[in-house]
């Protein structure tokens, strides 16, 4: 799905390049000879208008259209989507005719279903939601992969003495939800050659009342959102990082369906590109993201939102390789842990859950710059 929307003309001005038609702050472009300004700065004359006609005719436009395309997020609008909210805001969008919305997300909304009805036309969902739906034999496609180290950690107090997985044994966890971030702390266990059966498995508590009460001893968190909100009530926390223990996995990812791809590879690489462009800016430019994030925020706290977005550079792009990109490993390590938990049947090839031809087309083949 790709469609477009009619606009009305507002201003043209002849130049050498394609036509492109502003109204406030949108641009779209039709393709021809002739390149516009955004509106209001001039009028235009009987002579442009005249060249105008002649250029419209010659390449048999009938109208002038702009993709329409939504996004639908994993959860609120927080600094967790920086990118995308500088990508409206500093009209990288609209400069790659594309006219976007945002849809929040949250822990009630099937992000993946949304795209799967035509709501939306890419999510931005966990990978293990999109495994789990292509094992389904719902044709989604991952075509970028925003964070590239999972924000996902397990947290003591500090006074627990837990400090490393072996010492969860016979200690009570809050990891179970429906996201499936569970997966990390099993195959975490696996790898350390610990048993599950005898750690305490509890549903994840989203306001960690029951971690506060001391009632649990360990919980999930993300470094870019809860772990924030509890130092900032105080609490000294011990943190275990899955990824210190050989357990690598991706978070946050751009799905869309092959359908799209098929149809509108155009529109698929215009909506990868401006994205990426714009976290590239976020991460760069992190106090500018900021301004962006408050615009949307459900929680305008500026100091809380700057402390989620610095948190979150780290996750974005690791090492040389650039945001966005994706391999081969990762997707097949997580397949591994999901069939080996029975969350995935097995038979699900990792070569065509994930199209990294969008990536490669911006940053070239090999992915170390």
């Amino acid at each position: 799905m790709a469609p477009t929307k009619d606009l009305p003309l507002t201003s043209i001005s002849p130049s050498f390049g394609t036509i492109v038609v502003a109204t406030g702050s949108r641009r779209w472009a039709t393709g021809c000879s002739v390149k516009g300004r955004r509106a209001g700065g001039w009028r235009m004359k009987k002579p442009v208008l005249a060249l105008l006609a002649l250029a419209l005719f010659a390449c048999s436009v009938t109208s002038l259209a702009v993709s329409d395309i939504a996004i639908g997020l994993k959860w609120y609008h927080q600094a967790q989507f920086a990118g995308f909210y500088i990508a409206l805001d500093n009209g990288i969008y609209e400069d790659a005719d594309l006219s976007v919305t945002l849809i929040e997300g949250g822990p009630e909304i099937d992000k993946i279903n949304l795209l799967l009805t035509g709501i939306v036309d890419f999510v931005v969902d966990s990978p293990e939601d999109l495994l789990i739906h292509r094992q389904a034999g719902d044709d989604v496609v991952a075509v970028a992969v925003l964070y590239q180290r999972s924000p996902l950690v397990f947290i003591t107090r500090a006074e627990s003495g837990i400090l490393r997985p072996h010492d969860f044994i016979g200690k009570s966890a809050a990891i179970l939800s429906a996201d499936q971030n569970e997966l990390q702390f099993f195959a975490m266990v696996e790898k350390l050659g610990l048993d599950v059966n005898q750690v305490l498995l509890l549903p994840y508590d989203y306001d960690y009342s029951a971690f506060y009460e001391g009632s649990i001893d360990i919980t999930l968190s993300y470094v870019n959102g809860g772990l924030i909100r509890l130092r900032d009530m105080g609490y000294g926390v011990n943190i275990i990082w899955p990824g210190d223990y050989g357990v690598r996995g991706y978070s946050d990812t751009l799905i869309t369906t092959q359908a799209m791809i098929d149809e509108h590879p155009d529109v698929v690489q215009r909506v990868v590109r401006a994205s990426l462009a714009g976290w590239e800016q976020a991460i760069s430019r992190p106090e500018q993201a900021v301004d962006s994030i408050l615009r949307y925020a459900r929680e305008p706290d500026r100091r809380l939102q700057r402390e989620m977005m610095l948190a979150s550079i780290p996750l974005l792009a690791v090492g040389t390789t650039p945001i966005g990109w994706m391999d081969l490993e990762t997707w097949t390590s997580m397949i591994h842990v999901l069939t080996n938990y029975g969350v995935l049947a097995g038979g699900l090839d990792p070569a065509r859950v994930y199209d990294q031809r969008f990536v490669q087309a911006i940053y070239g083949q090999e992915a170390n710059r």
